[in-house]
């Protein structure tokens, strides 16, 4: 958890830009059904196809920006998570390079590969 939080706060600007990315992507995908209410409510109930037409034209503006919003925040997410990665296997690499053959020998090979491979990718993903 210490290497987590030292992480977000050595690139806080690139934490902060991922959650206002996020944010914005839920305006967007919540803002849909309040012009679909627009919609019913004072275009088809007044059969007002100006109204209609317009509240369509602005639910395509703000899917499209949605969309890239969200594309946009996937991206600086798993640029993110391949540095993370790639940070925790270098202070892996660090720290098996200060063991001792013997303190290297009781955690074994086999665990070293799985922590480097293993735990690090399951951590990415999180």
């Amino acid at each position: 958890m210490f290497y987590l939080k030292r992480f977000l706060v050595q690139h806080k600007g690139k934490v902060a830009l991922a959650v206002f990315l996020l944010l914005g992507q839920v305006a967007g995908t919540l803002l849909i059904p309040a012009l679909v209410a627009n919609i019913v409510d004072l275009g088809i109930l007044h059969g007002d196809m100006a109204v209609i037409l317009r509240t369509g034209g602005q639910m395509l503006a703000v899917t499209i920006l949605a969309a890239g919003i969200s594309a946009w925040g996937s991206w600086v997410t798993s640029d993110l998570s391949a540095l993370f990665g790639r940070e925790m296997r270098s202070l892996l690499l660090n720290k098996s390079q200060e063991l001792s053959i013997q303190q290297f020998d009781e955690v074994g090979i086999s665990s070293m590969i799985t922590r480097a491979t293993s735990d690090i990718t399951n951590l990415q993903r999180t």
